[in-house]
């Protein structure tokens, strides 16, 4: 309100309707992003986490996924349509930035993408969407109760099943436990188990492969190439637990 009195003149006067700004030695403080990061040990309790309901299993196989899937994010997770698979490789381009993802997908990914196949959509949790109805002047309708209207729906009983997560295993975390944690954690691991910061940019989608050195398509395939390097090491560092156990196991037999 000031700074527009002050932008404002007075035509009789042919001034400023105020001259002083009140606020000079005042700075309005920034707050830090909050941290939302979880150890691997978390993450492991999470992979691992014994289900009681289809939602509870929805959910641990969801937040799991973001963490195979270079913690996509679940408005773009749940849009995809099965074109977006080409040569076992998801390629999408990102709602919030247009910027484009070339991932590999994984085993581990593939495992929970097989497991939720959809229709119209790679899941089928999003089949039947608002999106599917011309104008959205039809109900929404599903064929179970399994099924969502958009990403805003499907991420509210995401985050309602993650804190049913985090009271049962009985984390002790800074705040509730929301599928953002995937993507905070996915950068704060791959640190953790020394990937550089810019292939942690590279995969968050901070730096984009189309924007460097756009007249080489050689070097971009290089970019898409590092992520997957990447990724592969962070998801080996998940299961790494899982594989000790089965060696031992072997040698014990």
């Amino acid at each position: 309100m000031f700074n527009l009195a002050i932008d404002e003149y007075n035509v009789n006067i042919a001034s400023p309707v105020i001259l002083n700004y009140p606020f000079r030695k005042f700075k309005i403080a920034t707050e830090p992003t909050q941290n939302r990061n979880l150890s691997i040990d978390i993450i492991r309790a999470i992979r691992d986490f014994k289900t009681i309901s289809k939602r509870e299993e929805i959910t641990r196989d969801i937040f799991m996924l973001q963490m195979f899937l270079a913690g996509i994010n679940i408005k773009d997770l749940f849009y995809l349509k099965p074109s977006a698979v080409i040569d076992d490789r998801l390629q999408f381009s990102r709602f919030k930035t247009g910027r484009f993802y070339n991932i590999k997908i994984e085993p581990e990914a593939q495992e929970i993408i097989n497991k939720y196949k959809g229709e119209k959509y790679l899941f089928w949790f999003a089949d039947y969407c608002l999106e599917e109805r011309s104008g959205n002047s039809v109900k929404h309708s599903h064929k179970t109760e399994f099924q969502y209207a958009n990403q805003v729906a499907f991420n509210k009983m995401l985050n309602v099943q993650l804190k049913t997560v985090e009271d049962r295993l009985k984390l002790k975390l800074a705040s509730p436990l929301t599928t953002y944690w995937a993507r905070h954690s996915f950068a704060t691991v791959m640190r953790e188990i020394g990937i550089s910061k810019d292939d942690i940019s590279l995969c968050l989608g901070h730096i984009n492969p189309e924007q460097n050195l756009r007249t080489s398509g050689i070097y971009i395939k290089e970019d898409f190439l590092r992520m997957d390097v990447a990724n592969r090491k962070l998801i080996d560092f998940i299961i790494k637990d899982i594989e000790q156990d089965q060696a031992l196991n072997q040698n014990i037999q």
